[in-house]
């Protein structure tokens, strides 16, 4: 039981990723508490993995304060928060996006996780101690065309990453995994569709989705005291395609045109 008697917070556990960590981390005996706007898919994830819930957007800081406090009072602390919930943009260029579209996607992928991290760190540091992991992209290092906002919003989730380690660490340990792609209900429609990953293949022989296990598998290792001498870092799951990020370019153009036909 690698996080037996810590209590963790995964924001966006309702579905995708995150309810695959919180689903590893409840089997791992922590006592888990998922964090999600979505209130029937939250009640239904935790009551089908036998953890509890606390409604909130975590775009909006008083929503996830209050969520976070109340985690806190009821559980008696927080000792691991898993930043996972966002949220992707329009596939496309900067000049297209609208101001209010740029501050969406920035909301979701950047200001929620500096809202989470600020409500958490108020408790972890009055315990002692904690850890936090954030799930980033793959885009933050290697944007391709039409992700711009999306790939700025992660690179600083890597950058708070770092910052963390180095403000709170080593008793509050911060690193962040960056996936590629990784089979879940959002990203079904890029497997399904025919031919649309083969630029990818092409470029990446052998190369194969990931699933959710895999995510799931290093965020409980990054929780745990496993981890104790690993700090501050981002870690790319991507099966390889990022060392060149080869064909995701033309895949991208693609999937703007299939949404343009509707």
């Amino acid at each position: 039981m690698k996080l037996g008697n810590q209590v963790a917070i995964v924001t966006g556990g309702a579905a995708g990723i995150g309810a695959g960590i919180a689903a590893r981390f409840v089997e791992e005996g922590a006592e888990v508490w998922i964090l999600d706007r979505d209130a029937a898919g939250a009640e239904a994830t935790a009551k089908r993995l036998g953890c509890r819930f606390v409604v909130a957007d975590v775009t909006h800081a008083a929503e996830v304060a209050q969520a976070v406090d109340s985690v806190a009072d009821q559980a008696g602390g927080i000792s691991v928060l898993v930043n996972n919930a966002a949220a992707a943009g329009p596939l496309v260029r900067l000049h297209e996006y609208s101001t209010a579209a740029i501050d969406e996607v920035l909301a979701s992928n950047l200001s929620s996780y500096l809202y989470c991290t600020h409500a958490t760190l108020q408790h972890m540091l009055r315990a002692g101690g904690g850890v936090i992991v954030n799930i980033g992209s793959e885009s933050a290092l290697r944007p391709p065309v039409g992700e711009s906002v999306y790939g700025a919003g992660k690179a600083g989730v890597v950058s708070l990453t770092h910052s963390v380690a180095v403000e709170y660490g080593p008793a509050i340990r911060c690193n962040c995994i960056s996936p590629g792609v990784v089979r879940t209900p959002m990203t079904q429609f890029l497997l399904d569709t025919p031919g649309l990953l083969d630029p990818v293949r092409a470029e990446n022989p052998g190369w194969e989705p990931g699933e959710v296990a895999d995510i799931a598998a290093l965020a409980t290792f990054l929780a745990s005291s496993e981890s104790r001498y690993v700090n501050g870092q981002n870690i790319v799951a991507d099966g390889g395609t990022g060392l060149h990020h080869a064909g995701w370019t033309p895949v991208n153009g693609m999937i703007r045109r299939m949404f343009e036909k509707g």
